[in-house]
This record gives structure tokens, C-alpha cells and sequence, in this order.
């Protein structure tokens, strides 16, 4: 990943490689959009899972991303932002 990436990951808590695969590309993506707010798209959380699983995102096939989509939305719907932090109705779009 690239060094801004990582920089992102940092700030959101994300110390580690161990950590961000025991996270998965989903809770990953969650973190740091919550932190980083409208600067974080889709596209980060293909990253991340061609990260995790040791290919480009753009190899990522369709059905990988449709299963990436699908835990997104059920995890939006459970997802509680850290203590202290404000979460705006509109920051998970």
C-alpha cells in the first residue's frame, strides 16, 4: 500500500499489519472513513483488500467485491464509532 494509506490507517487507530488483517478490509475501511470522513471512497476499501490479499485491487474480481459490499452494508447498520468520537447522519453514504 502506499504511504499515505498507511498514514490514514495510523490515525485511525490502526497500528499494525497484524492488526489490519485481523480487522479485515471491511472493519479496516469502516475505521478510517469514520476518521477521515468525506476523503475516503470505495476505492479504499478494494485496497485494502487486495492488500490483504496480496494483489492489486483492480484484480479483485466482481464477486469478491459484491461480498465486500454486501458485509459493508451489514456492518454500516451495526457499526458504533469510537468513544468521543461525533458521528454526522451523513458519513456513511
Amino acid at each position: 500500500m502506499r504511504l499515505t494509506l498507511e498514514r490514514m490507517m495510523k490515525k485511525s487507530g490502526i497500528d499494525d499489519v497484524d492488526i489490519f488483517h485481523q480487522m479485515g478490509a471491511v472493519d479496516a475501511y469502516l475505521q478510517v472513513k469514520q476518521t477521515q470522513g468525506k476523503n475516503v471512497d470505495q476505492k479504499l476499501l478494494w485496497m485494502f483488500a487486495g492488500a490483504i490479499e496480496g494483489c492489486h485491487w483492480t484484480l479483485l474480481n466482481e464477486s469478491h467485491k459484491s461480498v465486500l459490499l454486501q458485509q459493508l452494508e451489514q456492518k454500516k447498520q451495526h457499526f458504533k464509532p469510537p468513544r468521543g468520537a461525533e458521528q454526522h447522519p451523513c458519513d456513511f453514504i
